[in-house]
């Protein structure tokens, strides 16, 4: 069972100026900025052991294991960009430009969770899952149940902290121009242009797991908060108790003025795995040109696209003799590689109009699906 208290503030700015020299020509500025702390407390109550059913929808659980798990995270999330442009006629052609920039930040620091087991008396937990969207669990016995409730007979079996970066930038540009003609009578638009986009990200993982080793663990009476929730779950079934809870911050500070109560143990080639940087760079050029006859307008399109994708990741190698067979420690290596690729894009549109309010269309057209950058760099997953 789990239990939500959300802290979440957002700040930004933004604004935008435009000018205009006449009716033909016009420029403009646009930035913004924003800052988003995404903090919050979850609060989990599981039960776990070895159930014996008594039917193929309930039982019992005897010895039931009860954890309480507090956990506090504290991201927070930045955004930035700005673009510049302008429009312009010359002539019978019109023309716009752009140039634009982007960054986005994600830091969570100290993203800590801590569990505190069940060390009371052996307890019997009873469940019917006849109603799976609802299943039901209950004490044997009163008694049962005021242990399970009782917040001294909880105590600190370790704690977690993860620091997770996110970093990403975006750069572009892009140009068109628009020329308006007739085609043996007909209106005509000819369009063409060019962009050009520059995108990185960078993602670094660290994780830290601390196993209590003190003779005496730390209990959670000794650090329960406050909190309650009278109406938890309330609205979907009656019946469910979140009960005592720690204070994260009663926790946080007997975790850290305590590391010799604490055994930790740091993975550097799991965190090196789970790390990657991604950079991606597309120059694109297209041409479109529409024509109306009559109620039906038609539109045909090339896009052409020429994708650079670069990448670096790590990864673990094991020499191997002849016959395949591993021989010596796997070595974390840093992995780089690029991929190179040039699509086209046609397109072809047909739309006609019944009336005005009525419009049938037709389209055929060619697209692609980009990778994520966790998918281009090199990553692997199991017990290390």
């Amino acid at each position: 069972m789990r239990d939500y208290l959300y802290q979440r503030e957002r700040y930004g700015v933004g604004g935008d100026l435009d000018y205009r020299f006449d009716a033909r020509n016009q420029v403009y500025v646009k930035g913004l900025w924003s800052l988003f702390k995404n903090y919050g407390t979850r609060w989990v109550y599981d039960i776990s052991g070895d159930a014996s059913p008594a039917t193929s929808t309930s039982g019992t659980i005897a010895g039931a294991g009860l954890q309480r798990q507090s956990q506090f995270r504290t991201p927070k999330e930045q955004l930035w960009a700005g673009s510049a442009g302008g429009k312009h006629e010359i002539g019978a052609w019109t023309v716009d430009y752009a140039f634009d920039f982007a960054g986005t930040r994600q830091l969570d620091k100290n993203y800590r969770s801590s569990n505190f087991d069940y060390t009371g008396p052996d307890l019997t937990v009873g469940y019917t899952a006849a109603d799976h969207t609802y299943p039901k669990y209950q004490y044997q016995s009163a008694s049962d149940a005021a242990a399970a409730a009782n917040p001294a007979n909880y105590t600190l079996s370790g704690y977690s902290l993860s620091d997770h970066l996110t970093t990403g930038r975006d750069l572009g540009a892009a140009a068109n121009a628009l020329l308006q003609y007739e085609a043996g009578g007909f209106a005509s638009e000819l369009k063409l242009g060019v962009r050009y986009r520059n995108e990185r990200k960078d993602f670094t993982n660290e994780q830290q797991q601390f196993s209590s080793t003190g003779s005496t663990p730390l209990a959670l009476s000794a650090v329960q908060g406050s909190f309650t929730d009278p109406s938890f779950y309330q609205q979907l079934a009656r019946g469910y108790s979140l009960g005592p809870v720690a204070d994260n911050n009663a926790v946080s500070a007997y975790e850290d003025a305590n590391p010799s109560l604490f055994n930790e143990t740091r993975d550097p080639v799991k965190d090196s795995l789970g790390s990657f940087a991604g950079t991606e760079r597309i120059t694109a050029a297209y041409v479109m040109n529409t024509t109306d006859v009559g109620a039906l307008r038609v539109n045909v399109g090339l896009r052409v696209e020429t994708t650079n994708a670069s990448y670096r990741g790590h990864a673990l190698s094991t020499a191997t003799d002849t016959a395949g067979n591993p021989i010596g420690a796997a070595v974390l290596q840093s992995v780089r590689g690029t991929r190179d690729y040039t699509d086209l894009f046609p397109s072809l549109q047909l739309r006609y109009s019944v009336n005005p309010a009525t419009n049938v269309r037709l389209a055929v057209t060619r697209g692609i699906a980009r990778p994520n950058y966790p998918d281009l760099a090199p990553n692997q997953s199991g017990t290390i």
